[in-house]
């Protein structure tokens, strides 16, 4: 569409009014001349001219008909007077010695513009199609303005932001017009929400979220699903959310709301609960699967508040011979309680020592727990227990305990392939291992559901037990 100066079009339908040329009369100075009436528009400029005359030229104005006063920014045989108020004007040509001479007297009396009135729609949107526009009062006038074409605006002409209107009226039988303003504003599309990836696995009571900053309208965030929790500011795309104490699973929504739309994104929120005592630097540890475990500072020890997990699940097969179902084959392998692999992801897999400490016989080793921890040694279980000063460490380390340590009664395998003591004791290995004459077996420690203490034991390291692994000094 072509852009129109509406500016200059307006300037254009302004009102120049030219009266006829006045005609001189030799008069008196005492005689007066029956002056012609003329009808202008308030505000409209006259012109008036004159064709011939001999001598010295003088405009003069008159406010009531009789007192007369020079108009001395007149030019020549032409005068230019903005109608402000009803008013006369002569001319008066002096030649030598003469009487003067004076034209006939134009009376200039006055209309009152119409009373032009304006107000369009406030707003449009950037995609929205062309509209009559209306709101101008009286009725039959033309509009005007950036994205107006044959009294129709365009708002993807305008162009986004504000913009003011005009809407001109001439009063058909006074001739008379006047022009009345008003503003749109044209909007922009609602910007697209993006709440930002899934969070998952945050050890922390609260995450500072990542949605996008509205270039258009208003964003606003709030809770789709989930219990409690807040927000430090709803309407700050980057706020922080404090989750509540007992929730770990939120589904946010960040919102954007403008003129033009509305659109949603959500976002998951998964919160790893840790334990009471999280160790400092290290709230939680991650094994080479991607499995994530709290963990728990007792005294100077960094210990793991979960069963390991970790590795391919290999069926135990019960042959009524001693033997192990796993093997030294670079794979990290586990038993789960009765063959159910959901027993692994509630209560940990199940190991034998050789697979545990990674077919070594060295103590304080990695084995099959996550780089910087290691299995526990005798000495590291001895730490832990002499914590327990009445020597009830079990009462503490259990799942029902105050101490955070969380110990499952999650059973053993075996070494003949059945499972056993499944909710009635937990066993978890140590590195270190007991040697006498022909025997040769792995230190284990025992919290049985009977009683409060935290037993030291040995077994054939063809048993399958749970596996607690403690951080490196």
């Amino acid at each position: 569409m072509k852009a129109i100066d509406y500016k200059k079009e307006l300037d254009r339908l302004k009102r120049l009014i030219v009266l006829s040329s006045l005609s001189l009369l030799l008069v008196g100075i005492f005689t007066t001349t029956v002056s012609a009436q003329n009808k202008v528009c308030l505000n409209d400029t006259v012109k008036v001219y004159i064709d011939e005359y001999r001598g010295t030229a003088n405009w003069q104005k008159s406010l009531n008909g009789a007192d007369w006063t020079e108009v001395t920014d007149a030019e020549g045989d032409t005068i230019s007077l903005l109608a402000i108020e009803a008013f006369w004007i002569r001319l008066e040509v002096l030649e030598g010695t003469c009487l003067p001479f004076y034209s006939e007297v134009l009376a200039i009396e006055l209309h009152d513009p119409p009373v032009v009135e304006f107000q369009s729609r406030d707003s449009a949107c950037i995609n929205e199609r062309d509209f009559l526009l209306s709101g101008g009062t009286p009725e039959g006038g033309n509009y005007f303005g950036p994205g107006v074409q044959n009294n129709r605006f365009y708002p993807d002409d305008a162009g986004i932001g504000v913009h003011e209107l005009a809407y001109y009226f001439k009063d058909p039988e006074t001739t008379c017009s006047d022009t009345s303003y008003s503003q749109i504003e044209v909007f922009s599309l609602t910007s697209n929400a993006e709440a930002g990836a899934d969070l998952e696995l945050i050890t922390s009571d609260s995450v500072q979220l990542q949605a996008n900053t509205a270039d258009f309208g208003i964003g606003t965030w709030s809770v789709v699903s989930g219990v409690g929790g807040e927000f430090t500011d709803i309407n700050n795309a980057n706020t922080w959310f404090i989750k509540d104490s007992a929730q770990t699973e939120y589904v946010l929504r960040w919102t954007i709301e403008g003129p033009c739309g509305t659109n949603s994104d959500d976002v998951n929120l998964s919160f790893m609960q840790l334990s009471i005592n999280p160790c400092p630097g290290a709230p939680v540890v991650i094994d080479v699967d991607g499995n994530v475990y709290k963990t728990i500072q007792i005294d100077k020890q960094c210990w793991m508040a979960e069963n390991l997990r970790t590795g391919v699940f290999v069926p135990s097969i019960a042959n009524g011979l001693e033997h192990s179902d796993l093997s030294d084959n670079g794979v990290i392998e586990k038993y789960c309680f009765e063959n159910d692999t959901a027993n692994c992801l509630l209560y940990g897999g199940l190991y034998d020592w050789h697979e545990a400490v990674g077919y070594t016989d060295e103590e304080e080793v990695q084995g099959v727990c996550p780089d910087g921890w290691h299995i526990p040694t005798n000495q590291d279980w001895a730490d832990l227990d002499a914590q327990f000063k009445y020597g009830d460490a079990g009462k503490h380390l259990k799942e029902t305990g105050d101490a955070g340590f969380g110990g499952q009664l999650a059973g053993d395998r075996h070494n003949k392939g059945a499972f056993y003591s499944f909710d009635s004791s937990g066993f978890w290995w140590s590195s270190t291992t007991y040697s006498y004459m022909d025997i040769n077996e792995g230190y284990f420690r025992k919290i049985c559901a009977c009683n409060g203490a935290l037993e030291k034991n040995h077994f054939n390291k063809y048993i399958g037990l749970s596996v607690r692994c403690v951080k490196d000094k």
